[in-house]
């Protein structure tokens, strides 16, 4: 079950949180590990912001937990989750490769 917390933050029964730190990361934090991916905000044709969050900038866990290895299948369940509680916070998004300096000079 996913509780929001504030405009910002959503907390897990699973024992995870996910808040979008400002208009370009969002942190999943689940314990004492966390971990940062980029997320953007455009306009679109309708006058509303549409969310991107770009998969491959979930490199691993931050420091102190930098040296233990996420495997693919952790970086989409977190991917997945942080997907999910965007959805809760009302922001209509999708999920892209790539990271977000990347897109940009595309």
């Amino acid at each position: 079950m996913l509780r929001k917390i504030d405009n910002k933050t959503v907390e897990s029964s699973q024992g995870y949180i996910v808040r979008v730190i400002d208009i370009h990361y969002a942190e999943y934090s689940e314990g004492s590990k966390a971990a940062i991916v980029e997320i953007e905000g455009g306009i679109n044709e309708s006058g509303n912001v549409d969310w991107s969050i770009y998969r491959k900038s979930l490199k691993g866990w931050n420091t102190p937990f930098d040296d233990i290895k996420m495997t693919e299948d952790e970086q989409k369940t977190i991917v997945d989750r942080i997907s999910e509680c965007l959805k809760v916070l009302g922001m209509q998004h999708k999920v892209v490769g790539g990271v977000r300096s990347q897109h940009l000079t595309d």
